[in-house]
């Protein structure tokens, strides 16, 4: 295996040596000149980004808190008619303005020009092709002038200071830790598009398929309704007719609740995200060095100095001899284990008539190593926010389903739509054509879904 050439990695024991943090073999090598073209960086931008690490931050619970709360709000604000719309554009709308609110604060890009909405997703589109031409804008044109007018809301936002008006405390830091460590403002501005890349590129098709696989079950939608109704929190109750007449129920749903109360939710959630999860972890060989899988029979690989090693996560998703015979179905209960434990409702404000809920426990199946489920990366490029997703993903579903009916665009059950294995995008896989939905509210508005988060962060 000479200089140059790519290695590709099928086996989970040989995944879990080569994604172990080693001198060498380097992550961030083989990911610079990605980000160079996908944000617009200019070399010597370069330079500063490999001398100094753009660490994303902390304050992990806060930040899970304020986006399920704002996308509680947006749901619950939202324009509902029987009109068909977008699934997809439904969900890229309350992700993109909900997070751009949670992370950069009300004088966000998108709050000042909303039409950076359609030209930021413009742009999520057109990533690949921008990344494979050294003319985007020429060859990628429209992809392009959208990342450069989502740009130049950034740029605007940086200069104006806006993210000291309410941003979190991580965009606070991030921004001034750039431009501490010389980054001009134009350059910091860019280095933003891809954090918000990084924070909806997969959480909103990982949402939609999410959905669209619950409502596309009507036997599991109801189950998952029951899960999440029975440890939601019933807060107060508004009587406008008297006690019993026209009252007004609002319940509350509590992230780490649902993660730790609602196995079947997270499992159909983990279940989804396996089935699209194709993108291939990259490592740069920097130093020549064989490898081989710890106690495996395999034989020794040599990996040149110069060759790209890529784990395949897409192939090890689908591998029979991972997963088993089912391994191309969408099995909800696959993350399932044994009931673990009998726990009692939120001491504040029992659910109706239930008081007590059955815990378990989600996790890999037994026989499946755990380098073979890949969705947030592995070993030392493990994605920093899977946090953060998981959580957000769980709560717009867990809402969703509880406030919303869903029909397909011609009535009856909606339709879940093949995986587009055409095309291979820079984040999880698409589907081969929208899902257009019709939507109703639930209960005649009678009761309003709101969040709690009394978050302690885990997976």
């Amino acid at each position: 295996m000479g200089p140059g050439k790519t290695v590709v990695v099928r086996d989970p024991a040989l995944a879990a040596h080569v994604q172990r943090q080693s001198p060498d073999r380097s992550f961030y090598g083989a990911i610079l000149e990605v980000t160079k073209r996908l944000v617009g960086f200019d070399d010597r931008a370069m330079e500063v980004v490999m001398a100094a690490a753009l660490s994303p931050g902390k304050h992990l619970d806060l930040l899970i808190a304020q986006q399920a709360s704002t996308l509680a709000t947006q749901l619950r604000e939202a324009h509902i008619s029987d009109t068909p719309i977008s699934l997809m554009a439904f969900i890229q709308q309350h992700f993109t303005f909900a997070s751009a609110l949670t992370l950069y604060g009300p004088h966000n890009p998108f709050a000042r020009n909303p039409s950076l909405l359609r030209d930021f997703w413009t742009y999520e589109a057109g990533m690949m092709k921008i990344l494979l031409s050294p003319w985007p804008w020429m060859t990628a044109r429209r992809a392009w002038k959208a990342r450069e007018r989502v740009n130049a809301g950034f740029t605007e936002y940086v200069e104006r200071r806006g993210y000291e008006q309410g941003a979190s405390a991580m965009i606070r830091q991030r921004v001034g830790m750039n431009l501490r460590y010389g980054l001009g403002e134009d350059v910091a501005a860019r280095s933003e598009l891809i954090m918000l890349f990084a924070v909806l590129g997969n959480a909103v098709p990982g949402t939609f398929w999410t959905v669209v696989n619950l409502y596309g079950r009507p036997e599991l939608l109801r189950r998952v309704r029951e899960e999440v109704e029975m440890n939601a929190v019933v807060e107060e109750e508004e009587e406008d007719g008297g006690e019993g007449e026209g009252g007004k129920k609002r319940r509350l749903i509590d992230v780490a609740r649902l993660k730790s109360h609602c196995p079947l939710l997270v499992s159909a959630t983990r279940e989804s995200l396996r089935r699209i999860s194709n993108m291939s972890s990259v490592r740069l060989v920097t130093r020549s060095h064989t490898i081989s899988a710890p106690g495996s029979n395999q034989p020794s690989y040599l990996l040149q100095k110069g060759t790209v090693v890529q784990i395949a996560s897409g192939v090890m998703h689908h591998d029979e001899q991972i997963w088993g015979k089912d391994a191309e179905d969408f099995v909800a209960e696959r993350f399932i284990n044994a009931p673990s434990a009998t726990l009692g409702q939120p001491k504040k404000g029992e659910s109706e008539d239930k008081t007590t809920a059955t815990a378990s426990i989600t996790s890999l199946p037994p026989s499946v190593a755990p380098s073979a489920y890949r969705v947030f990366g592995g070993g030392s490029s493990l994605c920093p926010g899977r946090h953060f997703a998981m959580s957000e993903i769980v709560a717009f579903v867990a809402l969703c389903v509880c406030m919303f009916d869903m029909e397909g665009e011609e009535g009856g059950v909606v339709e879940v739509p093949e995986r587009d294995d055409r095309r291979v995008p820079l984040s999880v896989m698409k589907p081969v054509r929208d899902v257009r939905v019709r939507m109703r509210r639930r209960g005649g508005g009678r009761e309003e879904w709101g969040v709690v988060v009394e978050f302690v962060s885990g997976g």
